[in-house]
């Protein structure tokens, strides 16, 4: 995304490698996700699953009833928040925290949930989760490309029924 306004709902983002933003690159762009599902994908820099540049504050990202999950970012880093969100901050003299992205009613890895929010995340806008989603077959972001994978929820996945109906 670079320059436009995106509005994405009931998409998934999975097995994909780039540079930056395994699954979504934004860049000077108003992106709306909702019921959007990144996993498996892998950046060779930063932002395994979402690229967030938000030089100046031109950059607002919003996600509701997301999932970023299992995501990679340079050398295999799974585990950190960069591999699920990558935020580039700018200038320091510039006040980004209104391009920080507004998450809520998401499960994302690294975040803490709402209760131990991670800021380098993004901004928590309540009812987020940190836990393994439980997906079929998930997708080894090591493997990227590819179109393996299952990401379907198993029964017992935390995920179900804890988004917001009222967002879609």
């Amino acid at each position: 995304n670079l320059f436009s306004s995106t509005i994405l709902t009931n998409c998934t983002f999975s097995g994909n490698s780039a540079g930056y933003g395994g699954g979504v690159d934004n860049l000077f762009s108003s992106t709306i996700l909702t019921n959007c599902t990144f996993s498996g994908n892998s950046a060779s820099n930063q932002g395994g699953g979402i690229y967030n540049a938000s030089e100046g504050g031109q950059s607002p990202l919003t996600l509701t009833n997301c999932i970023i999950w299992n995501n990679n970012q340079a050398n295999n880093n799974n585990g950190i928040a960069g591999a699920s969100i990558y935020n580039e901050s700018g200038p320091t003299s510039i006040n980004i925290n209104a391009s920080l992205p507004q998450i809520s009613y998401s499960l994302i890895q690294s975040s803490g949930g709402s209760g131990n929010w991670n800021n380098a995340i993004g901004n928590d806008g309540g009812h987020n989760i940190d836990m393994d989603p439980l997906f079929v077959l998930p997708v080894n972001p090591s493997d990227a490309p590819t179109t393996a994978g299952d990401l379907h929820l198993q029964p017992n996945s935390p995920a179900i029924n804890v988004g917001n109906n009222y967002a879609v």
